[in-house]
């Protein structure tokens, strides 16, 4: 099973289908440019940021782009200067802010919902701002049209750890108790001014499950050895294809509005070069040669979950001002601010009946000290030295503090 798949599906429900065949109760009824746009900016942004959190090929790893485009797309509406254009670059924003947040909100608020479909998608944003800290009203008015985001806030200068509880507390419901604790010790702190998360659910049945009394162990073919896993195996309805030396799959869900796709490289060792060349583009070219019918499919029983910091992987893609002292954040609020973390966590369940999957995620922000910044958060050399004379009286290494 290649986990690129797994990680694009949250992101498949805004993916490349045309929406006027999904029916009620959708809300968009067809794919424009516009809303395009915004579609295939979260799927390249998903694919890029897929590279940097897991370049290793033999680890598992499964994300939410669709919740990390959300969290981030809330906080690039306070960005300005050389960070708001190092983001639109990360985030692939290539129409006017406006029209990115109102057709991001479109999108949301279209995806969001169960009622009347036989699946269940919800999507929740919040902001947790300092009690006292005075969000921007420009700011403020795109995050309640746009993003439905409603304000709480919250005393992070006298109880950071009581505020780290209401944010978990909150994602852990938006999240059906999939995601308890996705803020962990000292993720917030007294220097913390906003929290800005966002939290999907999912959960669906086949639209022709496994029976479950064909369910039985099989080698399963990793990077370091063949090991024994539940296999499920059923002649169920989906679509195949077979090209530049990988087998495509989709199973859809019931209602035929969300699929699950498989991308499996023909040798047991080619996931690394199929992501290499895997694109928007390409996926759409893929898809599109799959034949509609009944397939014979054997496919593992597994459940996947992980954390992620984005910092570093989002620093890698371009986004450097916002988590530093050059970050402008000025049209989110009344203090200078940067991106502190940005943390992530996804868990996906997927058996004979379907799939759950649940992720968040957090934009940390804290206020920017007056003066320049100097953040010893790893290894350094340091100094005794004598003023008068520069005589250095001891010297030292700090690899590891602890």
């Amino acid at each position: 099973m290649s986990r690129l798949a797994l990680a694009l599906l949250p992101l498949l429900t805004a993916c490349h289908q045309e929406v006027e065949d999904l029916g009620a109760p959708r809300l968009v009824t067809e794919r424009t440019a516009e809303l395009a746009s915004i579609v295939d900016g979260n799927s390249a942004f998903a694919l890029e940021l897929l590279a940097e959190v897991s370049p290793d090929a033999g680890e598992n790893v499964f994300l939410s782009p669709f919740s990390i485009s959300s969290a981030l797309a809330m906080t690039y509406a306070g960005a300005r200067g050389d960070t708001a254009s190092q983001m639109a670059e990360v985030l692939h924003v290539d129409v006017a802010d406006a029209v990115y947040h109102a057709q991001f909100g479109a999108l949301t608020r279209d995806l969001d919902g169960d009622q009347g479909r036989p699946y269940t998608l919800n999507i929740a944003n919040r902001l947790f701002p300092q009690v006292g800290f005075t969000l921007d009203a420009g700011f403020l008015a795109i995050q309640d049209q746009d993003y439905g985001a409603p304000v709480q806030a919250l005393d992070y200068v006298a109880d950071a750890e009581g505020a780290r509880g209401v944010i978990n507390g909150w994602v852990e419901e938006q999240t059906a108790g999939m995601v308890d604790e996705l803020l962990g010790a000292g993720a917030v702190s007294a220097d913390t001014r906003l929290v800005l998360a966002n939290a999907v659910y999912f959960k669906a049945d086949w639209a022709s499950r496994f029976a479950l009394d064909a369910t039985a162990d099989a080698p399963f073919q990793t990077p370091s050895g063949s090991v024994q896993v539940p296999m499920m195996h059923g002649s169920v309805e989906g679509a195949v294809g077979w090209a530049d030396g990988l087998s495509v799959l989709r199973l859809p869900y019931l209602g035929d509005e969300v699929s699950f796709v498989a991308l499996l490289p023909d040798q047991p060792d080619g996931l690394g070069a199929l992501e290499a060349q895997l694109s928007v583009e390409q996926l759409d070219v893929w898809l599109a040669a799959a034949h509609e019918g009944e397939v014979d499919v054997a496919l593992p029983r597994f459940e996947l979950r992980t954390r992620a910091q984005l910092k570093e992987p989002l620093i890698a893609l371009g986004m450097v001002d916002a988590f530093s002292g050059a970050a402008d954040l000025s049209g989110i609020g009344d203090a200078p601010l940067y991106i502190d973390s940005v943390v992530h966590e996804a868990v996906v369940r997927v058996d004979e009946e379907g799939t759950e999957a649940a992720a968040a995620t957090a934009v940390v922000t804290n206020e920017l000290s007056m003066g320049p910044m100097f953040r010893a958060d790893h290894p350094f050399l340091f100094l005794i030295r004598d003023e008068l004379t520069g005589s250095i009286l001891f010297m030292g290494r700090v690899a590891d503090p602890s």
